[in-house]
Parts: C-alpha cells; sequence; structure tokens
C-alpha cells in the first residue's frame, strides 16, 4: 500500500473524505471514459453482490442509449464476476490502479474511515 499512497492523493482520494459512497463513485467515474468493459469490472468489484437488472442499469446510465444489449450486459456480469478476477487484474480491466479501486471499495464499506485508517 506504501507504493500506492501517493498515486490516490493525486488523484484526488483525500479531497473526497467528506463523500458518501454514491459521490465518491460519481467522482471516480468522471474521470474515466465510460466503457462497458472498464464499467463492468469497475462495478462487480464494487458490488460483486448486484444483481443482473441493477448491473444493466448501472451500464446503462453511463453509456450511450442503444449501446448496450441484454446479451452484451448479462455477457459482462458475468465475465467480470466474482473471483474470476484479481484485484491487480481488475484494475487493469479498468485501467485504473489496483489501490484506488480498493480504496474505492474500501471507503463504500466504511464510509467513515480515514485515509490513514484505511492504508494502516
Amino acid at each position: 500500500v506504501d507504493n500506492g499512497r501517493p498515486v490516490y492523493r493525486r488523484r484526488g482520494g483525500v479531497k473526497d473524505r467528506d463523500k458518501d459512497a454514491n459521490q465518491r463513485l460519481e467522482t471516480f467515474l468522471d474521470g474515466l471514459r465510460p466503457w462497458p468493459v472498464r464499467l463492468a469490472a469497475i462495478h462487480r468489484y464494487l458490488q460483486p453482490q448486484a444483481d443482473l437488472a441493477s448491473f444493466s442499469a448501472f451500464l446503462r446510465e453511463r453509456l450511450p442509449r442503444g449501446s448496450l444489449t441484454d446479451k452484451r450486459a448479462a455477457e459482462l456480469y458475468e465475465r467480470y464476476g466474482p473471483g474470476k478476477f484479481n484485484l491487480n487484474d481488475q484494475g487493469y480491466v479498468a485501467r485504473v490502479h489496483p489501490l484506488e479501486l480498493w480504496l474505492l471499495g474500501y471507503l463504500q464499506k466504511q464510509p467513515q474511515a480515514t485515509f490513514g485508517e484505511a492504508v494502516a
């Protein structure tokens, strides 16, 4: 984690400490190009228990209208499900630093945690 601290600090993790989980996720996603695979990897890592309907809704909210079929959504849901990839691979697929993804997930589960608590 020590090697990753500067990465998340530079990208704004510290300034997000007063935001709730949804605001943090939106801030995180605002800086990314919305590709289906990328969004799928992020969502399935952060919300592994989510059902196909909420996963599809998440993707459709962020992708151009009509660009995601039900079949493609189901394929992505299955392909990037829990246990399919380790954290490094999830980060690679999502094109984000794995520690950013991990920290975002940690702060969703522990919203009151400080940065110091997260990396301790």
